[in-house]
């Protein structure tokens, strides 16, 4: 079963933030003899009742506190603070280091404890650093696992989050170990750097709780690679794929302001054929502006990063922006969607236009006279609704919202080939030995951690091309469990199970991480298709732009912007863009799907796609 390899492990990068939002160390370097096994979670609906009580409190406390600290405190003060934060975590890793026999480390972590209280001033300038004195590591949580402790049972704790009975026992001696706790003149110190740590974090962690599906599931499977205290093995079987490889830096986009999210206004528009409100997040210029309707790619949120990305990105360009979830993500789904399940491009596109139309007429009511031009933009499955709505604009129904632009970034074209290509990568553990297929996927989501503490050594590849390939596979897969997680509850879709484990997921995980796309499109899809008379050759039509071609290359006022190595597009999808497009389209060397979105040649091209003129 695909499941029973990756259950216990998260691509996502994202994740890494939420596990840290809540106390936990990064990965630490010493190395440990035993290997790690998945945690079980027995307590599962006591756990995610407890995981959403502290989602709460992020959202509704800590995040909107640390963006007003974060735009009220400078980014000097603030950094002195995170040292201060360092410095005053000496004594209870330099007690850690002796724990476990490092006498080297604790001798020189001593020095620098000392170094910094008095030189740097409490520790608010790393004199020692620049002494070379570099610091290290030193956690109760990484002295239990020296000493061969490993946890079993996982627990979400109350205010403190993720943890397990090891880690929760080694917290406490880490609270115990402080000596802001002790000391009556540090106390203020203690408590303004605990703060500050949570502000660096919080608005992390809330992305996560915003925008994921089951942010819960996230967040236990990355566990327990964040808690590790053992390098990662960066050896690679095969050769990098550059086009997989490219693709991952996706999570490495940032936004130029952390605050950005909170600039948004939330609204909610009511869509007409479902009675459901559906929620947008839009950012308006302050003076009559162009705005840009963004449509993200197969699960994405309104909120999700890539989104988020775009989204300043074209503010910043002087354009109003409004966000809605992909047609794959279970709040586009349970609130939009007339479709009996996602998939079929007919169904889907006349969802989102209906759910355009309803957004336009709520901005027009909130800020009238305030939207001087329409573009309808979007990226990977957002990118082909846009191409699809373009190809059958003069079949729109009366009183739709309509677009003077029309921009897909990085779109597939066959939707069957995308499908095909996202099973294979993500089926590649089971072409690994049987007897090393556990240990490689260990490895693989080891790695991911570990990147987000300092990465690969210089010079080395942090994936290799099966690597890579099942990151990517593998991040969609779990798009996919959501998404007919979502069905399954809702009773739209039967043969696994009642509708009553929404506070025990797991089993019925099992069985979606099992389900390829492929299998999805041509077993379930189709199966509900044929109920309202649509044949499997009429919904594999569909799912291919190039059965819009005559109107497509007609259409002026499309923009395309692709990446030449786009796993996603086979060699004929590429020359159909090409001769279709023409100088509508744009095309970059790399970045494999959606690797560049934080790139500056990207930006340009994307300028020069949405500007009127052009």
């Amino acid at each position: 079963m695909f499941q029973s390899i990756t259950c216990k492990a998260a691509v996502p990068v994202i994740a890494l933030a939420l596990w840290s939002c809540v106390g936990v160390q990064a990965p630490e370097t010493q190395p440990t003899p035993m290997a790690e096994l998945p945690l079980e979670d027995p307590l599962e609906p006591v756990n995610r009742a407890t995981w959403q009580l502290n989602q709460a409190l992020v959202l509704g406390l800590l995040d909107p506190l640390s963006a007003g600290y974060v735009s009220m405190v400078p980014r000097p003060v603030r950094y002195s603070l995170g040292n201060v934060r360092k410095n005053l975590g000496g004594p209870s890793r330099v007690v850690n280091q002796v724990l476990q026999g490092r006498w080297e480390d604790s001798g020189r972590e001593s020095l620098r404890f000392l170094t910094n209280t008095t030189l740097g001033i409490g520790g608010a300038f790393d004199v020692a650093g620049k002494m070379d004195l570099p610091g290290s590591k030193g956690s109760f949580n990484q002295t239990f696992r020296h000493w061969g402790m490993r946890p079993q049972t996982y627990l979400v704790l109350p205010a403190l989050g993720p943890s397990d009975e090891v880690h929760a026992l080694a917290s406490l001696l880490d609270i115990a170990t402080d000596p802001s706790n002790y000391i009556a003149e540090l106390a203020v110190v203690g408590h303004a750097t605990r703060f500050d740590r949570l502000a660096e974090i919080a608005p992390s962690a809330a992305g996560v709780f915003r925008s994921e599906a089951d942010s819960y599931s996230l967040g236990k499977q990355a566990g327990p690679y964040l808690a590790r205290t053992s390098p990662p093995d960066w050896t690679l079987e095969v050769p990098p794929d550059p086009a997989t490889l490219d693709s991952l830096n996706a999570a490495l986009a940032k936004l130029q302001d952390p605050l950005f999210v909170h600039h948004s206004r939330t609204g909610k528009a009511r869509i007409p054929a479902t009675g459901e409100h559906l929620p947008y997040s839009l950012w308006m210029q302050a003076k009559p502006a162009p705005i840009v309707y963004l449509a993200p790619g197969v699960g994405s949120h309104r909120l999700s990063p890539n989104t988020l990305v775009l989204a300043e990105h074209i503010h910043a360009m002087g354009f109003s922006v409004a966000t809605i979830s992909g047609v794959f993500h279970p709040e586009f789904m349970e609130r939009a969607s007339t479709a009996p399940m996602p998939g079929n491009p007919v169904w889907d596109r006349a969802d989102v236009l209906a759910a355009w139309t309803a957004i336009d007429a709520s901005i027009q009511r909130k800020f009238p006279h305030r939207v001087t031009r329409r573009t309808l933009a979007g990226f990977s499955l957002g990118g082909f609704m846009a191409m699809q709505l373009a190809g059958t604009e003069d079949r729109h129904p009366a009183g739709s919202v309509r677009f003077d632009r029309y921009v897909a970034i990085q779109t597939p074209v066959d939707l069957r080939h995308a499908y095909t290509t996202l099973d294979d990568y993500a089926d590649v553990p089971n072409r690994w030995p049987a007897d090393e297929r556990e240990q490689r996927v260990d490895k693989v989501f080891h790695k991911t951690v570990a990147i987000f503490n300092g990465g690969p050594p210089p010079g080395v590849a942090p994936f290799d091309a099966n690597e890579s390939k099942f990151l990517v596979g593998y991040s969609f897969r779990r798009v996919l469990r959501d998404a007919i997680f979502s069905l399954q509850k809702r009773g739209r879709c039967g043969g696994l199970g009642d509708n009553g484990f929404t506070w025990r997921r797991e089993p019925i995980y099992d069985q979606l991480m099992d389900i390829r796309f492929d299998e999805y499109h041509h077993d379930w899809l189709s199966a509900a298709e044929k109920q309202h008379g649509i044949s499997d050759v009429s919904l594999d039509h569909a799912t291919d732009l190039q059965h819009l071609d005559s109107v497509l290359r007609r259409h002026s006022d499309i923009r395309i912007i692709q990446n030449r190595n786009d796993f996603l597009l086979s060699p004929g999808d590429r020359n159909w863009l090409d001769r279709t497009f023409s100088h509508r389209a744009a095309w970059l060397p790399g970045g494999g799907h959606l690797g560049n979105l934080g790139d500056p040649a990207f930006h340009q091209t994307l300028a020069r796609a949405l500007d009127a003129e052009n």
